[in-house]
């Protein structure tokens, strides 16, 4: 059911306006014409009642979090006891390194490096480089929260802004990640409406994926896998594709601990089987369009399509459908390459990796 569809009191404009005039006419005695000064005057009316109306249903779907938004969608699933999800900061490992012969240097904790002018990282805990070791590796979180701290590749974190020994040499040795932002109202929905399966530990498919995607807002799917009795296997699948080895081990933990799963439970926790694929199809034109933009509207349709797909876990690869995308306004025809058609199980991941698009040069009058 739409929102449109579920309203406590009518607010049709045209409705409220026939409602208005009939029953100013009724106590007045007097026919309005259209062109009597009291029809525009009820007019008025009736458009400020359509608002209020409208504000009325609007906050009625505001009480139930298939529809509420914001601040209203909090309110809902704060009587299930869930949450929304924070920002977070990214994290790396910083390296702290001397090259010749030293004493012990201590690296204290909360010692910065910087990556860029307003984003730096702060180690989590003080560290010594004892005068038998040439570097210590130590684990560094970002200032600022959300996606801004991810994706600076090794080398880029190198610049000490807290005093340490000159002699110091500092680096990430991994790339910064990690960071994501406040959990969106459609990720946190999905929880909310999961939310009554938590009233009871793990046990049912629905709670396991209830406490898995409580874990991060980085989830995109979850698809839990019974292979034999007692056996539990959570496949999960990110938002930016497959899980790190860091968020595994963390859903691990969270679903392994004792308020959580049955205690017969074993719960495996790992990323989806990745089919890569790729896209190849050769376009036959209509003689009257031009190449280039029937091209980049083929390309564009069949993004849009693959976007709604790429973030779901056991989606078959289907020729057909990709040969729909295709055909946008100019195409007479597709002729699809590849991929075949491929069936997937819920622990397998379609990706996407490449697009070739030919053009034929013969072109058809259809």
């Amino acid at each position: 059911m739409t929102q449109d569809e579920i309203k406590i009191i009518s607010d049709d404009v045209s409705q409220i306006l026939a409602e208005s005039i009939a029953d100013y006419e009724q106590r007045t005695g007097k026919t309005l014409q259209p062109a009597h000064i009291e029809r525009s005057i009820i007019q008025t009316y009736a458009y400020r009642e359509q608002l209020v109306r409208a504000g009325i249903n609007h906050a009625f779907l505001q009480t139930f979090p298939q529809f509420a938004t914001g601040l209203a969608l909090d309110l809902c699933g704060e009587p299930m006891g869930c949450y929304r999800l924070t920002d977070q900061a990214a994290r790396c490992t910083l390296r702290f390194s001397l090259e010749d012969s030293h004493d012990n240097v201590v690296i204290p904790a909360n010692t910065q490096v910087s990556a860029s002018d307003s984003l730096y990282f702060s180690t989590v805990a003080e560290v010594v480089i004892r005068s038998t070791e040439q570097y210590v590796d130590i684990e560094a979180v970002a200032n600022l929260t959300g996606l801004i701290g991810n994706g600076w590749q090794i080398g880029q974190v190198k610049t000490v802004k807290t005093p340490l020994d000159s002699n110091v040499t500092v680096q990430n040795i991994d790339e910064t990640r990690g960071g994501i932002d406040t959990e969106s109202d459609d990720d946190y929905r999905k929880r909310i409406l999961l939310a009554p399966e938590a009233f009871t530990t793990c046990g049912s498919i629905a709670a396991y994926e209830y406490y898995t995607r409580a874990v991060s807002q980085t989830i995109a799917d979850v698809a839990i896998h019974t292979p034999q009795g007692g056996t539990v296997i959570v496949t999960v699948l990110t938002k930016q594709g497959l899980p790190t080895q860091t968020l595994l081990n963390q859903i691990k933990d969270y679903l392994s601990a004792e308020k959580h799963r049955p205690l017969c439970d074993t719960v495996q926790v790992q990323a989806p089987e990745k089919i890569p694929f790729t896209v190849e199809a050769s376009l036959d034109l209509f003689t009257t369009y031009a190449e280039n933009e029937v091209k980049a509207k083929a390309e564009t349709a069949l993004k849009n399509y693959l976007s709604g797909r790429s973030q779901k876990l056991g989606v078959d690869i289907v020729p057909l459908d990709i040969q729909t995308a295709l055909k946008v306004e100019g195409v007479y025809n597709v002729t699809l390459t590849q991929p075949p058609l491929t069936e997937l199980t819920e622990q397998q991941w379609a990706n996407c990796e490449n697009i070739i698009i030919h053009i034929n040069e013969v072109r058809k009058n259809g």
